[in-house]
């Protein structure tokens, strides 16, 4: 009895030591190599792996690729990149979404370089 007491004691200090616990796999969040039309399921397994679930969007086959990150002590993360194939195998189209700091403060700057460029013919003069 006493040792299961000190067992359990010293796995309370471990998980409080590590504080976290993760489940899917983690990958890179860049996704500008990955072309509408373009990109095969093939080629996403080959870059990213299996997929961490499959389903189906009003008919669309789904892809998505998962990464969760629960803290005991702190605020837990996530990040998905979900795809939505075409009957003949490539991206119909595709969406990523984050909490981790690096991935917001990085779709953040890239929303707002977007909004500021502007074509030739609409700038003011």
């Amino acid at each position: 009895m006493r040792r299961t007491h000190l067992s359990l004691i010293l796995l309370s200090i471990l998980l409080l030591n590590q504080g976290c616990l993760s489940t899917g796999r983690n990958f890179p969040s860049q996704t500008e190599w990955i072309e509408k039309e373009r990109t095969s399921q093939n080629d996403v397994k080959f870059l990213l792996g299996e997929p961490f679930s499959i389903g189906n969007s009003g008919g669309v086959p789904t892809w998505t690729y998962a990464f969760y990150k629960y803290e005991i002590l702190g605020k837990s993360r996530y990040k998905e990149l979900k795809f939505y194939w075409k009957s003949d195998g490539k991206v119909q189209h595709f969406a990523f979404s984050s909490s981790f700091p690096d991935d917001i403060k990085t779709l953040n700057l890239s929303k707002l370089s977007k909004k500021h460029e502007q074509k030739p013919s609409e700038k003011k003069n």
